[in-house]
């Protein structure tokens, strides 16, 4: 290997995992040695055409459910798990991956200790639970949470003509119904309240949007989630993230959430996985990221009561 050269892997191989693996062989700068978990044979011919993708830039090699690579890898993204259906509630959804995030996790040795990034859904659940299955150290398992609600809310600011340029805009808590949009930190403009929760609900619905028209979500969560992988590599581990990411609370944001457990939920970081307040969110928000963090924190326990 060479001395940049870095060894992926990628768990799942569905729309989500193939558009990561996409935008990875399409970094040309920095040589990737891929490993595709999937089980499924029908993707054989998505694993197919990224080996010859690899070919075309010749630094790259991809392989297909390589165990050994998966206990090497330095970053691992897990992306397996069925999808909400209509006949299915949030919960069932969240068991069955939990159960296929059991099997994947619980008793594997890496041999690196790999940064885990967690694009299964529903993320704060997974997250969770990858860590607890992992015992990775802090700072070392992160879902990729309301960092793409972020950027869903700044592109709507700018779709709906609150603004001609995009603004930052943060969303925090569980990725899901209950997210908290941060519009108390959007100086640029002012927005009445009921702009504020028309916007709030746009961006909880922006995935059945974007689902009008194609058969799933991909390519911005992908994105996403090299971004946050970008930021993980980051020699400086104390570097706070520039958006909510998920994560497992520690004592500090527990406190400020009056959990008396840690659960995972989007927050702001430190790429060492440390908490940190950049601002105070108004009495509103606050309460609305409690409620939040309630409802993950009892999603978890309902999982936890039932063996997981």
């Amino acid at each position: 290997m060479t001395e940049n050269r870095i060894c992926i892997s990628v768990i799942g191989c569905g729309n989500v995992g193939n558009a990561l693996a996409l935008l990875l062989l399409n970094r040309s700068k920095q040589p990737v040695d891929l490993n595709i978990m999937e089980p499924d044979n029908r993707n054989d011919g998505r694993i197919l055409e990224l080996q010859h993708i690899a070919a075309l830039y010749g630094s790259h090699t991809v392989s297909k459910n390589s165990g050994e690579k998966l206990l090497d890898a330095q970053v691992v993204f897990h992306t397996a798990g069925a999808g909400k259906k209509i006949t299915k509630d949030r919960m069932e959804v969240a068991e069955d991956n939990v159960r296929l995030t059991r099997e994947l996790f619980l008793g594997t040795k890496f041999k690196y200790s790999p940064y885990i990034v967690v694009l299964s859904n529903p993320v704060d659940i997974i997250t969770y639970f990858v860590q607890h299955y992992t015992s990775a150290a802090p700072g070392k398992v992160f879902g990729t949470g309301t960092m793409l609600d972020s950027a869903r809310l700044s592109s709507l600011l700018v779709e709906r003509g609150y603004t001609t340029k995009p603004i930052r805009a943060f969303v925090v808590g569980e990725h899901g119904n209950t997210m908290v949009p941060l519009f108390s930190r959007i100086r640029e403009i002012t927005l009445h309240s009921d702009q504020q929760k028309h916007l709030e609900q746009e961006t909880i619905y922006a995935a059945q949007r974007i689902k009008q028209t194609q058969d799933a979500t991909s390519t911005g969560v992908a994105s996403c989630a090299l971004f946050l992988m970008d930021y993980l590599l980051k020699k400086d581990r104390s570097t706070p993230f520039s958006y909510p990411v998920c994560c497992q609370t520690d004592k500090t944001l527990n406190t400020f959430l009056g959990l008396k457990e840690s659960i995972a939920l989007s927050w702001f970081y430190t790429t060492n996985g440390k908490s940190y307040f950049p601002f105070a969110c108004n009495s509103k928000e606050m309460s609305a990221l409690k409620n939040s963090a309630n409802y993950v924190s009892e999603v978890i326990r309902q999982l936890k009561e039932k063996g997981y």
